[in-house]
């Protein structure tokens, strides 16, 4: 019986290295090595060359078989969410800005929308996916004119979610004149944050005028006024 063993054994030896293939629990290896079962590795040394995980990283594919891949290559494959937008006029957009009343920004100009999260009709954005979100927006205010190149104490751009305010940034906004023109001291309203966002949760931007007196503004369009939201987590 033993001596029949050793040939069954030395048989299946000769029959897988004759096309350099081994099989563990399995007569039919597809690979050079192909593990039918577990596979349990006691101990792993810690790498300590960073750099390698560019191009070391180990994947099972759909068959089954153990590949490298580069860190690159897995981020890549990674499902983004990514909204661009700004406004769709090449001309200023007069605002007029009633004191104490948060005004809509109306993004309507849609450069990048991967998952079509948002809305250029209600100027909303709804994730499709829950996670963390970086969310950057950029607006460039000017004098509509002469008569209404007034001041204000502050004027806000601000992030909601909803009805709650997630960020703002605020300064007064300093009328001047220039020569024959009329311009802002600190026209620029730049707001950047980081939020986790539901598939529930709403988007918007908003103008806020914090003066008792309303301020007829010029929103400045093109790279000038924006916002974009990219899913980061």
């Amino acid at each position: 019986m033993k001596l029949t063993n050793f040939f069954k054994c030395a048989f299946l030896l000769i029959a897988t290295q004759s096309v350099s293939q081994v099989g563990i629990n399995t007569v039919d290896p597809t690979a050079t090595l192909d593990i039918n079962g577990d596979l349990r590795i006691r101990t792993v040394e810690n790498e300590i060359n960073y750099e390698l995980a560019k191009d070391s990283l180990l994947v099972i594919s759909r068959n089954g078989k153990l590949k490298s891949i580069s860190s690159s290559a897995v981020f890549n494959s990674l499902e983004k969410s990514l909204v661009k937008s700004r406004f769709v006029t090449s001309n200023e957009i007069d605002v007029n800005l009633i004191s104490g009343v948060a005004q809509i920004l109306p993004f309507n100009d849609e450069l990048i929308d991967i998952y079509e999260e948002y809305n250029t009709s209600t100027y909303t954005f709804t994730p499709k996916k829950n996670g963390y979100y970086k969310i950057f927006a950029t607006i460039n205010l000017a004098p509509d004119d002469i008569l209404g190149a007034t001041s204000s104490l502050s004027v806000s751009l601000q992030v909601k979610k909803g009805f709650t305010i997630i960020t703002e940034s605020s300064s007064a906004l300093i009328g001047a004149v220039v020569g024959t023109s009329n311009v802002y001291i600190q026209p620029i309203r730049t707001i950047e944050t980081v939020e986790y966002l539901t598939t529930n949760d709403e988007v918007s931007f908003y103008l806020l005028n914090s003066d008792l007196a309303p301020l007829d503004v010029d929103l400045l369009t093109g790279d000038n006024s924006f916002f974009y939201i990219e899913r980061i987590r």
